[in-house]
């Protein structure tokens, strides 16, 4: 599964008191991932990198420019950011992932095995049980890359994936996540 982005641009309004201006994040950028390509973007905050992701996974509109699936099959993205709120905070992180399986459509006989597989995986089967609010910060970014592999993904987007997390934790996951990408031939 590949995909090309051409000519992407990204403008965004910024109203000042007595004006409004464009401000341009994305200027040219021209990229082909895919065949489990394993790619890091770099840069200071507000440059765009997470609006390049966002770009990609359709949420917002490029202001120019063109997204192509290899084959016109838009692939099956998991997304993983930096941000808990979208999980329900008095539920167990077990029934939270259980939850969006079933959002994502994946068959009921599967749902367990996959969150048993998973949380094996990400070392995160002490705290399943757990009610989402009672867990550390780093313990809910552990659920939220858990979330975005329930449906096993054709590519993976990460932004920011290790926040939160100690150093031996961020080293563990990135190792984790690395293999497991290969393995699966997931970009």
């Amino acid at each position: 599964m590949k995909i090309y982005l051409k000519n992407i641009h990204k403008e965004f309004e910024a109203r000042g008191f007595f004006k409004k201006d464009r401000q341009s994040v994305l200027e040219d950028i021209n990229l082909s991932i895919g065949g489990g390509d394993i790619l890091g973007l770099i840069g200071k905050n507000g440059v765009g990198k997470s609006t390049l992701l966002k770009i990609i996974l359709g949420l917002i509109e490029p202001s120019s420019g063109e997204i192509i699936f290899e084959n016109d099959h838009k692939p099956i993205f998991g997304f993983v950011n930096c941000n808990p709120r979208s999980f329900f905070w008095r539920i167990s992180a077990r029934d939270n992932l259980i939850f969006y399986s079933k959002m994502l459509g994946v068959d009921k006989k599967s749902i367990d095995q996959n969150i048993r597989f998973i949380s094996s995986l990400l070392n995160i089967e002490q705290f399943m049980d757990k009610p989402f609010m009672q867990l550390s910060s780093g313990q809910m970014q552990s659920v939220n890359i858990a979330r975005a592999l329930l449906k096993k993904p054709d590519m993976l987007l990460l932004d920011e994936p290790t926040t939160s997390l100690d150093q031996e934790s961020s080293n563990s996951i990135i190792n984790i996540l690395a293999s497991y990408l290969n393995d699966n031939k997931i970009s």
